[in-house]
């Protein structure tokens, strides 16, 4: 991944570079962001390498996104290169909208995991019978009856007055 990303052999400018018009070659992409999208998810490497994937993908993303013409829709088409907008006259390639998308899933899969992690928040299952009808505050601590304010029973918000 480290040479795929800093080779001038496989980047242009600081992007992926455009990999050819033929099917074979403009799915390169496509096939590798998701293994760097592992890379950067998987807690057991190391945290430098993974926060680096994690820039480059994320500039890669952020220049596509800019290079969209959205005012197209819905005929918005990703370029060979995702530092230049795409040529509209010519034909629009299976190969460049596969990469396209697949970097744009994976980032947004990179950004859910970081949100989910950063929030701490896990799912908790507890067996129904014992949770029926008992009230949580929005902290998810148990509360009495006389509690006032908004409660969350049976995984409903309610206000408790």
């Amino acid at each position: 991944l480290n040479y795929a990303f800093t080779s001038s052999r496989c980047t242009h400018n600081g992007l992926l570079r455009h990999e050819g018009t033929s099917m074979d070659q403009s799915i390169f992409k496509a096939v590798l962001i998701p293994y760097a999208t592992n890379f950067v998810l998987d807690e057991d490497m190391n945290s430098t390498r993974r926060k680096s994937i994690l820039r480059y993908l994320q500039n890669n993303a952020d220049a596509l996104w800019e290079h969209l013409d959205l005012d197209r829709y819905p005929q918005t088409y990703c370029p060979y290169y995702w530092g230049e907008y795409f040529d509209y006259s010519e034909t629009a390639s299976m190969g460049a909208m596969v990469s396209g998308a697949s970097l744009m899933e994976n980032v947004c899969r990179v950004t859910q995991a970081i949100m989910e992690q950063a929030s701490g928040v896990e799912e908790v299952t507890a067996d129904p019978a014992t949770e029926q009808d008992r009230k949580f505050n929005l902290n998810g601590q148990a509360v009495g009856n006389d509690y006032k304010g908004i409660v969350i029973v049976n995984g409903k918000k309610i206000l408790n007055r």
